[in-house]
């Protein structure tokens, strides 16, 4: 604040936040000469990113002649790139049921607030926030190339539950107010379910194979994905 005959005021708020996961999960039976009456492998990655970024900024001068500026940003950018693996290979005898499962359950959210206000004969008031929310995991189940199974019952299944979330605000108050608010949130999976070259599988029951992404393995809807929202009020007088 400042206060005189001319009086001028300049303030300015930043914050910044950034944040990543990238893991890498594995679990497997490889070129195994392996004998059980069940077998599971499970890969599972729980990655969860919170993100809160705030900036708050004020000027204030007073006089027969004053000028106040005010500015405040904040950013989050976030990402998830996990890697999930579960892979069954070898000569494998296994007299009941076999199960091979990749699953990532990722969740990002972020939630970001900038906010100015100048005071003065003259102000200019101005607030941005920016944030990005991205959950991008690769997940793979596969039966390893020349392998030799033997079961009841196969099944083979890659999953994904992810969901992306980012809410941004910007508020600005002054004789001439300006707010800009961007959100961006993004799922994009690759999941993958195969068997590969050359095996051979003898199943006395059911053989199933599949890709699931926000879905239960009866096919129900999980309530999962990405949403955005932006706001930007401003508040001017000139």
């Amino acid at each position: 604040a400042a206060v005189g005959l001319a009086a001028a005021s300049v303030s300015v708020g930043v914050a910044l936040a950034q944040n990543s996961i990238n893991n890498d999960v594995k679990a497997y039976v490889s070129s195994a000469i392996l004998t059980a009456t069940t077998l599971t492998i499970s890969a599972l990655e729980e990655a969860t990113i919170t993100s809160l970024s705030e900036a708050a900024s004020a000027a204030v001068a007073a006089g027969i002649f004053s000028i106040a500026i005010s500015g405040g940003g904040a950013s989050s950018i976030n990402s998830i790139t996990t890697s999930v693996y579960a892979s069954a290979g070898g000569t494998l005898t296994i007299s009941g049921d076999l199960s091979v499962t990749a699953k990532d359950v990722s969740t990002a959210t972020a939630n970001v607030l900038a906010a100015s206000a100048a005071g003065g004969l003259i102000s200019f008031s101005s607030a941005g926030s920016v944030a990005t929310v991205s959950v991008s995991p690769t997940v793979r189940a596969t039966i390893g190339a020349n392998s030799n199974i033997q079961a009841t019952n196969l099944t083979v299944t890659s999953q994904t539950e992810s969901s992306a979330d980012t809410q941004t605000a910007g508020v600005s108050t002054g004789t001439l107010a300006v707010a800009v608010s961007t959100a961006g949130a993004t799922v994009s999976p690759t999941l993958e379910t195969s068997v590969g070259s050359n095996a051979l599988i003898n199943a006395t029951g059911d053989i199933t194979l599949q890709s699931l992404h926000n879905r239960n393995a009866n096919g129900t809807y999980i309530f999962k994905g990405a949403n955005a929202l932006a706001t930007a009020p401003a508040g001017g007088l000139i």
